[in-house]
């Protein structure tokens, strides 16, 4: 194994691939600092003030309505104007600064918003409010929040949104990443043959040295990326890996900064041994390396392509290639059973991780056993 990973290096060193790869880890991690500071992403006030235009909006379908009015006023109409009061409370404690306050509202407003939707007429202005799966990550967070006493964070200059940035951003990713770098796992061995062939190692021992040697590739790119993020993350703002990320796990949950880290880590080792899986199987049956990437990526966007299928295919794997959409519940929005979170997810790509690498030994195993045969 140690010859064939020098082997490995010595055949990779050259490959620009790799190099251009870390080039654009590096830059990722890097580039979200920038981001972050020019953009909105998991800024308070920001998403509070859409909110508010949002729900101007909604409540202009019904303006000659008098609210005061039972007769009159319907009770999707009440709950937004319920809903009004809370987005002012919030408002209000974001001008003080007031964390105490910014929970209530939210609170309030979360729980109103949860009557919504079973409204009659809800359909009408449901472009205005945020979706079930949005509105139930805000629940479990200010819940979370006010248990703890904690403060609440209004702009997105700190931390747990560099980092969730940083692991949103990844997860979107990785399988394609992935996917991309080992698309000629296989293939490559054919274009060095010379140096590869020069070890007399049988094929079932290069091929399990290659892919131990390209996971663990990935997996170091990763693992360093992560490790970077979060000394950038420390250098530039507070040292808060407690703070509560909401994320749907095996429900609506919370988790802390340090916990969602290691949990995102875990899935995208999955993904990555998942990703080059697919690509010694491809290789096994195409030697053209841009089908392979096309493959790849059909894969990838097939989940959100057969959203009209995906109540009967929410357990087959391709579904969870997205970590992101995993993770913030997009994915069971999508499919409809709050069972298409993280925990089946990673189980669902590890037994396909178990089928593939079956496929794959008794695929190799009669092709050297035919090459036997024929020089025999």
């Amino acid at each position: 194994m140690k010859n064939m990973l020098k082997t490995f290096l010595k055949v990779e060193a050259k490959n620009i691939k790799f190099k251009a790869a870390f080039i654009i880890l590096l830059f990722t991690i890097v580039g979200c600092i920038f981001y972050l500071d020019r953009a909105s992403f998991n800024d308070l006030e920001e998403s509070a003030a859409g909110e508010v235009i949002a729900m101007n909006s909604a409540l202009d379908q019904f303006r000659k309505v008098d609210a005061t009015d039972t007769e009159q006023s319907s009770p999707i109409y009440r709950n937004l104007i319920q809903q009004t009061s809370h987005l002012g409370t919030r408002t209000l404690g974001m001008k003080f600064n007031d964390s105490d306050t910014i929970i209530e509202g939210s609170l309030a407003l979360a729980k109103e918003r949860q009557n919504i939707y079973q409204l009659r007429g809800f359909k009408e202005i449901e472009e205005y409010i945020p979706s079930t799966r949005k509105n139930q990550l805000d629940l479990v967070k200010y819940q979370t929040l006010e248990k703890e006493n904690r403060s609440v964070y209004i702009k997105n200059n700190n931390l747990p949104s560099y980092i969730l940035l940083v692991i949103t951003t990844f997860g979107y990713f990785w399988y394609l990443y992935c996917g991309i770098l080992s698309s000629d796992i296989l293939i490559n061995d054919d274009r060095h043959s010379s140096i590869v062939n020069n070890y007399p190692y049988s094929i079932g021992q290069k091929l399990l040295s290659k892919t131990v040697n390209y996971i663990l590739l990935l997996v170091s790119f990763l693992t360093g990326g992560i490790i970077l993020s979060m000394i950038l993350g420390l250098i530039k703002y507070n040292a808060d890996f407690s703070y509560p990320i909401a994320i749907l796990g095996t429900k609506y949950q919370t988790v802390d900064v340090m916990t969602f880290i290691l949990i995102s880590w875990g899935y995208l080792v999955i993904l990555t041994i998942t990703a080059v899986l697919v690509s010694i199987l491809l290789n096994y049956f195409i030697k053209n390396i841009y089908i392979i990437i096309f493959i790849h990526m059909g894969f990838f966007f097939l989940g959100g392509l057969s959203s009209i299928f995906s109540r009967f295919t929410w357990m087959l794997p391709y579904h969870y290639l997205n970590y992101t959409n995993v993770f913030n519940g997009i994915v069971a929005e999508t499919t409809n059973p709050i069972q298409a979170n993280i925990l089946f997810g990673g189980l669902s790509l590890m037994i396909t991780c178990i089928f593939l690498v079956v496929f794959i030994y008794i695929r190799f195993h009669l092709s050297s056993t035919n090459i036997r045969k024929k020089e025999v």
